[in-house]
């Protein structure tokens, strides 16, 4: 019961946030193949973790200059030819969002496009894809957390390897 009114709390203020910066609209054609800047939100579940990496692959073998958040625990796995902002348990309140601290440190990030890899989302990474200077922000299917996106992804694959997989070719298209 507690647990659920923190995250009505945590949700009511980052909707009260992103209502003072209204959403540009945007056009998808070619997004992938426009941008340069790529922030990608790691997911925390290690099963999907290891999958997860073959869409960093993606974007580092396409060019882009990628940086990725990830836990603090994950980012030995992450290669070091990619950029990363690591965060651990003490970057989230007890809303679920991020510290002060750390959505300072976003706020600097300018990014042609935020993708968020957790399935299914969380408030957090909700918040911190929408504390990025970011023109796309992107998910998989993350339920009543689409309202934090501008484009996403859906699948019904319960299987790590092949929904990222499936979405590196849902990613080509563009």
């Amino acid at each position: 019961m507690l647990e659920k009114l923190k995250y009505n709390i945590g949700k009511f203020l980052l909707k009260l946030k992103l209502k003072k910066n209204p959403k540009e609209q945007s056009v998808f054609n070619g997004l992938i193949r426009k941008s340069k800047k790529i922030f990608i939100i790691m997911p925390e579940k290690l099963t999907e973790f290891d999958e997860a990496l073959d869409v960093v692959r993606y974007f580092t073998i396409h060019g882009k200059e990628t940086t990725v958040f990830v836990n603090r625990k994950l980012s030995e796995k992450i290669s070091d030819n990619v950029a990363k902002i690591e965060y651990d348990d003490n970057d989230i309140t007890r809303l679920n969002l991020p510290s002060k601290q750390l959505i300072d440190k976003l706020n600097n990030i300018v990014c042609d496009l935020v993708i968020d890899l957790n399935r299914p989302g969380k408030l957090f990474y909700a918040a911190v894809s929408n504390s990025i200077n970011g023109r796309i922000r992107f998910a998989s299917d993350n339920g009543e957390l689409m309202e934090f996106y501008n484009f996403y992804y859906c699948s019904s694959t319960k299987e790590p390897a092949v929904f990222y997989r499936s979405l590196i070719s849902f990613f080509n298209m563009f």
